[in-house]
């Protein structure tokens, strides 16, 4: 966990007591890094029989600094074996650790700059002020000149049928286990060619309702049709990677951006002027290369 943090910002673990009334002792069991990494963590709630409940991996809790030790105290405390322990550290730390691959893919820290590879052209006006650092030969862009941004339309009833060559796909779609990355499976198909029509290599999200808060985003693998509920992005491929792309929307959490309680929707305005680092094309690949490596040992782990 250390050397994937890459520095003294490493992973540690801490664990603490509390009493809830009429519910026993609590023991927490808390896995982040310090300096503003996101932190999981999972419990352990012993009642005055012994019993323990099933652990509760959940995030967005506070941080705690501690030793390693510590671990070796909630191992004598309950009857867990340490083997066990790991595999919950594990599991609990994994979405962070994802979340700093994808932050090192987006921020020039995956591969290395190479001399022969040209520098960016700065594409609209360069912005004042910038969300993080990057490398001299990337700039920073505004996500609407880099592709088009585009909103989907539900069909009429009779529009549909159960075969054919456009697909149509809904918001709950994207659930589906066969639609985990790529959209591949849907029960629903237009009869006609439609006149607007989304071509495949669009990456799609949920841009209205609750669904925008799971930020999902789903490559098309063939031209398509979306719900009104969907939003999409086809990139330029004359400044991105399909797959480079995906990171950069993967990148976004959309809850920063959404309007409404009652029903959240996505700010196209905050969409469409988010900044995004932007790399030459063959450092684009690259990184989406090494992201990709490292992805598949994080799945093998898991």
């Amino acid at each position: 966990l250390y050397a994937i943090g890459g520095d003294s910002k490493c992973f540690q673990a801490h664990v603490d007591t509390g009493y809830r009334p009429g519910r026993g002792q609590r023991h927490y069991f808390y896995i982040g890094a310090t300096e503003g990494n996101e932190v999981f963590s999972a419990w352990i709630l012993a009642d005055s029989s012994g019993q323990d409940t099933p652990l509760d991996i959940f995030g967005d809790t506070a941080l705690y600094k501690a030793e390693f030790w510590e671990l070796h105290r909630l191992v004598q405390h309950l009857d867990i074996r340490p083997h066990a322990l790991a595999l919950i550290a594990f599991l609990a730390v994994v979405p962070a650790l994802e979340k700093q691959l994808l932050q090192s893919s987006i921020s020039g820290k995956l591969v290395p700059q190479l001399d022969e590879e040209l520098e960016v052209e700065q594409i609209g006006d360069a912005p004042e002020e910038v969300p993080f650092e990057i490398p001299e030969k990337w700039k920073w862009v505004r996500l609407e000149s880099l592709g088009t941004l585009f909103s989907g339309k539900t069909p009429k009833a009779d529009e549909l049928t159960s075969s054919g060559n456009i697909p149509y796909f809904k918001i709950s779609d994207m659930n589906s286990s066969e639609n985990q990355k790529y959209m591949r499976h849907t029960e629903h198909y237009l009869k006609t060619t439609p006149k607007k029509i989304f071509k495949a290599g669009s990456i799609i999200f949920p841009k209205n309702g609750g669904a925008v808060f799971t930020n999902k985003r789903r490559f098309l693998v063939r031209d398509s049709i979306v719900d009104l509920n969907t939003g999409g992005f086809y990139p330029n491929k004359n400044y991105l990677d399909e797959s480079y792309a995906f990171l950069l929307l993967s990148s976004i959490d959309f809850r920063e951006i959404s309007k409404g309680t009652a029903l959240p929707t996505i700010d196209s305005s905050k969409l469409k002027s988010y900044l995004v680092p932007l790399p030459p094309l063959g450092e684009q690949r690259r990184i989406v290369e090494k992201f990709e490596k490292l992805m598949l040992e994080i799945q093998k782990l898991k």
